[in-house]
């Protein structure tokens, strides 16, 4: 058992909150109660105007009601962590990302240029939990600004990648990795449907593994997401193991 709290944070809109927060997870929650161990859940609950910025501050406030902790963060939020850990010094004993678009976006690129499709963008924003205009933010360009603006944070950051399943578990995310490659060759290495594995790699990048988007939440049953979720709570362990000086670097 962890001496700090282990953190899931997630994004969500507003008008989905109700659903991600009764039944989307569950599973994920078994895992840890598997485990034997407590997880807190934590939505990110978006409105039309959310911000990087503002999604930050929100978790800032949120992590400082709950004390230092190990934080898991799904996709976006793993850069809206990161901003937290450098702006506002936010509280995390350690931080571990799962596909977060670290590095910056292909897709919100294009979802910002005047070419962009937005029958095919609404789909995958409510999936992010994002509205339209919190998704453009992560173009790639904005996201190597942003990046280099970031202070340099002792809080350890460990980040993982996926790459396409070859059978999706979504159709949308079929119709996204065509417009990233256009090669079915290579679609299956590259990228999750959503984001490219570079775009996902920062600090210490532990792992890509063989599953889409949706597939990291475990909604497709042929892929055991649990070592995953197992994977960090180890870290956390060996974290806090290094803090009582128990084990090396």
């Amino acid at each position: 058992m962890l001496k700090h709290p282990f953190v899931f944070i997630f994004n969500v809109l507003e008008s989905q909150h109700a659903v991600f927060r009764t039944s989307l997870f569950s599973h994920i929650k078994w895992i840890f109660d598997q485990d034997n161990q407590k997880c807190i859940f934590l939505p990110i609950r978006n409105s039309a105007h959310s911000t990087l910025e503002h999604r930050a501050e929100i978790i800032d406030k949120k992590l400082r009601s709950i004390g230092s902790a190990h934080i898991v963060a799904l996709s976006v939020s793993g850069v809206d962590c990161r901003i937290a850990l450098s702006a506002f010094s936010t509280p995390m004993e350690s931080l571990f990302t799962i596909s977060s678009p670290h590095n910056g976006s292909t897709l919100a690129t294009w979802a910002y240029s005047p070419e962009r499709d937005l029958s095919l963008l609404d789909p995958i924003c409510r999936f992010l939990g994002l509205p339209f205009d919190a998704f453009v933010e992560l173009r790639t360009d904005r996201m190597q600004k942003i990046n280099k603006k970031l202070s340099q944070v002792t809080t350890p950051i460990c980040s993982t990648s996926s790459w396409k399943h070859p059978k999706p578990s979504l159709d949308l995310l079929t119709e996204t990795a065509e417009f990233l490659q256009g090669n079915d060759d290579v679609i299956v290495k590259w990228n999750d449907g959503i984001f490219y594995v570079d775009e996902m790699k920062w600090g210490n990048h532990l792992l890509s593994f063989d599953g889409d988007h949706t597939e990291i939440l475990g909604s497709n049953l042929k892929i055991n997401c649990a070592p995953l979720y197992r994977l960090a709570l180890d870290n956390a362990q060996r974290f806090e193991l290094h803090q009582e000086g128990k084990v090396a670097n």
